[in-house]
């Protein structure tokens, strides 16, 4: 029989040796920094993409149907921020809307939404001439379908334009309001 033997000290290089290959192989499949928990990455609260609500008036008709990109609340209490909104307001009424806004912050008894980041609200019923209202803000109060804002105003029909400081709308009953500062420009 022919074998090799080998020196102890040799036998401790050979098993220091496989036992760095063995650690560096395994070490090479583990992740260099912790794993972070949930609680770590993960933000309180809940978060959606390609949100949607719909808000029913008194009488459980739909009375606003909400879209949007990207949406938060923090907890059940908290108001909901959103991204990229577009609102088509009382869809069943003669004079319908449909508003959209960059961002939106709607409360957590959905009653009042706020828009803000340039907002473009244009009516869309075929009974009247179409209306197209730009605001840099606007806030509506679906309890009382009133819309109302306190920053600049553009309004534009086929009829003419006017321009003001604040403005208040009675949705049911299709009337506006500028508060200061109204100028406008009618063709006869």
């Amino acid at each position: 029989m022919s074998g090799v033997l080998l020196q102890p000290r040799t036998w401790l290089v050979v098993l220091a040796v496989v036992a760095m290959a063995t650690w560096w192989v395994v070490r090479d499949g583990e992740p260099r920094d912790p794993v972070p928990t949930a609680t770590e990455t993960a933000p309180a609260g809940f978060y959606m993409r390609g949100a949607r609500l719909i808000g029913l008036g008194e009488d459980g008709e739909v009375l606003y149907r909400l879209s949007a990109a990207f949406g938060t609340q923090a907890a059940e209490d908290d108001p909901i921020a959103l991204s990229g909104v577009t609102i088509d307001y009382a869809p069943a009424a003669e004079v319908p809307w449909h508003i959209e806004g960059g961002q939106a912050e709607v409360t957590p008894d959905r009653l009042r939404i706020r828009l803000f980041d340039g907002v473009v609200a244009t009516s869309t019923g075929n009974a009247h001439s179409p209306a197209v209202i730009r605001s840099p803000s606007l806030e509506l109060d679906t309890d009382t379908q009133i819309a109302s804002t306190r920053d600049e105003v553009h309004v534009e029909t086929p009829e003419g334009t006017l321009q003001g400081v604040g403005m208040t709308a009675w949705l049911r009953e299709d009337r506006l309001k500028l508060e200061s500062r109204v100028h406008g420009t009618f063709t006869p």
